[in-house]
């Protein structure tokens, strides 16, 4: 995930632009939000600061959604 942003912010000054200004993201893979989990804090270092979180059906599994909830307000309470 490093390597794109890396080019991400080559094309950006090639081009003249603020990578800064470019809100990047990231997609959290519904049988591996536990997992992604644990890569949080290492996507927020390398500027993610859109998460998306996938959850399959028919048994949408929202019980593992507290983990991130509760890094996103940890990282709002201190960013």
């Amino acid at each position: 995930m490093k390597d794109k942003t890396t080019v991400l912010d080559e094309w950006c000054a090639k081009v003249g632009r603020d990578p800064s200004e470019i809100e990047r993201s990231v997609g959290v893979h519904p049988h591996r939000v536990l997992k992604d989990l644990e890569l949080a804090d290492a996507y927020y270092d390398i500027g993610m600061r859109q998460f998306t979180i996938g959850l399959g059906g028919p048994e949408y599994p929202v019980d593992q959604l507290q983990g991130w909830l509760d890094w996103r307000d940890e990282m709002n309470a201190t960013g």
